[in-house]
């Protein structure tokens, strides 16, 4: 899918998760990278500042009527 680089590039931007190329993913690449997220705290807090900035934003239902007002 092609959201799914730019999705985890801004994801990976403010350090709320790791961006992993579809491409050069292998099991070791995948656990070190589990292990990198699961280990450092920061990461949850930041995923977590990450989503309600979202929803304060007005969610999944804003970001569907907002594309809805534009296809029409």
């Amino acid at each position: 899918m092609g959201e799914q680089e730019l999705v985890g590039r801004r994801v990976e931007q403010p350090r709320a998760g790791v961006y992993l190329a579809g491409t050069n993913v292998t099991a070791d690449t995948l656990r070190s990278a589990v292990h990198r997220v699961l280990g450092d705290p920061s990461f949850r807090d930041r995923a977590a500042a990450l989503g309600q900035s979202f929803r304060a934003a007005g969610g999944a239902d804003a970001v569907r009527m907002r594309f809805v007002a534009f296809v029409r």
